[in-house]
């Protein structure tokens, strides 16, 4: 079974480090440079991880055939505290959410005056819908590392 966590320890020089699994009930499990399924970039620490955990002679655990996890691979941790529920005046909108807020408020009351076309609030509706859906493509080919589109598009 594949296991899951997070490096807290490394040691750069002498290719070696420790994993805290996501379980915070197991203990750290050794990991050597040399276990990675693939090679890539040097670990950092806080990096996620997905390994094979092994005993070695000395009963210790040892990770094997380790491989990096995204962001969205991640599993929460089991014995995470639950955190309370946000009460309604502890969530706060951040300024870009005020901003679009204002900015789709902006355009109803133009249009409402008459100060502004239907069809001019359909077409910026629509460019407003494309920008975004060719921003979360490139977004989405970048963390796939895929061809992303390219900028004079954007």
């Amino acid at each position: 079974m594949r296991d899951q966590g997070r490096l807290v320890e490394w040691f750069d020089e002498k290719g070696y480090g420790f994993i805290q699994p996501n379980d915070d009930s197991k203990d750290r499990v050794f990991l050597h440079i040399k276990d990675f399924a693939r090679q890539g970039p040097r670990p950092i620490l806080g990096c996620a991880l997905e390994y094979n955990v092994i005993v070695d002679a000395q009963g210790r655990y040892r990770a094997q055939q380790v491989s990096y996890l995204k962001a969205s691979q991640t599993q929460k941790s089991r014995t995470q505290k639950v955190s309370p529920k946000k009460t309604e005046q502890g969530q706060r909108w951040s300024p870009m959410q005020i901003a679009s807020v204002a900015y789709i408020v902006f355009l109803a009351l133009l249009v409402l005056l008459g100060r502004l076309s239907g069809l001019v609030l359909l077409l910026i509706s629509v460019m407003n819908a494309a920008s975004y859906w060719f921003y979360a493509q490139d977004k989405e080919a970048a963390q796939n590392g895929q061809r992303r589109v390219p900028e004079n598009t954007l």
